[in-house]
């Protein structure tokens, strides 16, 4: 299986450079990959979700 991590320090800002990133890893998603996401606080899948309107299907939290 395909992976890629993806770490931003200020994936908790979600503004417009979080939004663009994470739509990039996205395209990912759609070609196979699972997504790590390097952060500290597994609920920023929902916040994502309801504030930047993004949602993986294979994407998990990964603290550090």
């Amino acid at each position: 299986m395909k992976k890629i991590a993806v770490y931003d320090p200020y994936l908790d800002v979600l503004g417009g450079g979080e939004k663009l990133i994470l739509s990039i890893v996205q395209v990912f998603e759609e070609y196979g990959y699972t997504i790590d996401l390097l952060w500290r606080d597994a609920k920023i899948l929902e916040r994502l979700e309801t504030q930047l309107h993004i949602t993986f299907k294979n994407a998990q939290v990964m603290s550090s």
